[in-house]
C-alpha cells in the first residue's frame, strides 16, 4: 500500500471530521438556543465521533514516527474498525431520525441532510483504510515496527522484525 494513498485518505478523513464537527455544533447550538429542548442524542453522537476520529488519525500517523513500539497492528486495525462502525451507525441513525421528522425545513434541515452525506462519505473513507490496513496485516503477517519505525516511513506496512512475545 502506498503511503501517498494513506496520507490522501487521512486528509480526506480529517477534513470530513472537521466539517462534521462544524455541522453538528451548529445543529446542537440551534437546538439549545432556539428551542426549549436539548439537542437529540444523535447530534451529540455526531459531535463525539469525529473528535474520536481526529484523535485516531493523530495516533495512527504520529505514533509510528515518535513511538514505533507503541503501535500494534491489531490496535491499528481495531481503531480503524471502530471508526468505521461509528460512522456507519451514525449516518444510518441520523438518516432515520431526519426521515421521521414531520416538519423539516430551513437551514437546520439542510445542515442535517448534509451531515448525513458527510457521515456516509466518512464511512466509505474509513472502510477503505480499514480494508487496506487489514490487507497489509494479514498479507505480511503480524510484525512489530522496528526501532527505526518502518511503519512511519512507509505508512502502515509491517516491518521485517519479528513480533515480541508477551
Amino acid at each position: 500500500m502506498g503511503k501517498a494513498i494513506i496520507y490522501s485518505l487521512r486528509a480526506v478523513q480529517a477534513t470530513l471530521a472537521v466539517t462534521s464537527i462544524g455541522l453538528s455544533a451548529y445543529l446542537i447550538n440551534w437546538y439549545l438556543t432556539r428551542t426549549r429542548f436539548s439537542s437529540p442524542n444523535i447530534f451529540n453522537f455526531h459531535l463525539v465521533a469525529p473528535i474520536i476520529s481526529l484523535l485516531t488519525i493523530l495516533y495512527l500517523e504520529l505514533t509510528p514516527i515518535f513511538a514505533p513500539r507503541a503501535l500494534h497492528a491489531f490496535a491499528a486495525l481495531g481503531l480503524e474498525a471502530l471508526n468505521t462502525i461509528f460512522y456507519f451507525s451514525g449516518f444510518i441513525a441520523l438518516a432515520t431520525f431526519l426521515s421521521e421528522l414531520v416538519f423539516c425545513n430551513g437551514p437546520q434541515c439542510a445542515a442535517g441532510h448534509a451531515l448525513v452525506g458527510i457521515s456516509a462519505a466518512s464511512f466509505v473513507a474509513w472502510v477503505v483504510t480499514t480494508a487496506l490496513v487489514a490487507k497489509d496485516i494479514f498479507k505480511g503477517g503480524l510484525r512489530a515496527p522496528s526501532a527505526g519505525g518502518s511503519w512511519g516511513k512507509k505508512g502502515l506496512v509491517p516491518s521485517a522484525a519479528p513480533m515480541a512475545q508477551v
